[in-house]
């Protein structure tokens, strides 16, 4: 999806970070854990994936020319086939350090990408 001439992502990290400073508006690992989220969703509503009972499944696997979402897309198409989600797995091999941790009544997954 594109607000402009940005991604929903790129658009994200704009607005989570301070124009004059490059700093983050927000907390890091909130701020790492909606672009991860941004760029799922761009991916979907672009059509190249869909998510199928919580699975990620590849709809078109042809290149964009954006590198990182390239990336992602071609690590969709390596877990097709795999039982069981495969969105941690990606997150897994995107990110720095990625982890999980209790919130309320569930549990929280971040990411620093």
């Amino acid at each position: 999806m594109r607000l402009g001439d940005l991604s929903l992502s790129e658009n994200l990290f704009f607005l989570g970070h301070d124009p004059f400073t490059g700093k983050p508006r927000v907390r890091q690992d909130i701020l790492d854990i909606g672009l991860a989220g941004a760029a799922l969703a761009d991916l979907v509503l672009d059509e190249r994936v869909a998510l199928d009972n919580g699975v990620v499944v590849l709809r078109n696997r042809y290149a964009t020319g954006d590198p990182l979402t390239d990336r992602v897309l071609t690590m969709i198409a390596r877990e097709a086939g795999r039982h069981g989600g495969n969105g941690l797995v990606i997150v897994a091999k995107l990110a720095v350090e990625w982890g999980v941790r209790p919130a309320g009544l569930g549990k929280a997954v971040w990411a620093r990408l």
